[in-house]
């Protein structure tokens, strides 16, 4: 399960590098010491919020029930990692993936997803 906090989280870094580098003409320098360890904070914070959004939080509601997995809506409910379940009302959260903009000449640059910036 995927969050807006995944590609946010990594964007944040990459535009703090890239203003860090722009204020060079003021005698400063910017570098990543470890992507890899940036992602990993990506990746704890997005685990934390899915914690707090829904684990620690559905339970207190009567009457709903967490599934996680990969599901489609179906006749009367929703049916997850192969389970049918009847319901009358369904809360969807879906993960993301990236997806490239259809412009011109972008696939022929190099370019970064969240998905591709994990490496």
């Amino acid at each position: 399960m995927a969050c807006l906090a995944d590609s946010k989280t990594l964007i944040r870094a990459a535009e703090t590098l890239h203003n860090a580098r722009v204020a060079a003409r003021f005698a400063a320098e910017a570098a990543v010491n470890d992507w890899r360890a940036t992602v990993r904070q990506k990746d704890e914070l997005v685990r934390g919020l899915r914690q707090v959004k829904y684990l620690d939080l559905l339970p207190a509601y009567n009457g709903i029930t967490y599934y996680e997995g990969p599901g489609h809506l179906v006749d009367g409910g929703v049916e997850v990692d192969g389970k049918r379940i009847a319901a009358e009302k369904i809360i969807i959260t879906t993960g993301a993936r990236p997806a490239v903009p259809a412009i011109p000449g972008v696939k022929t640059v190099p370019y970064l997803t969240s998905t591709i910036a994990r490496a």
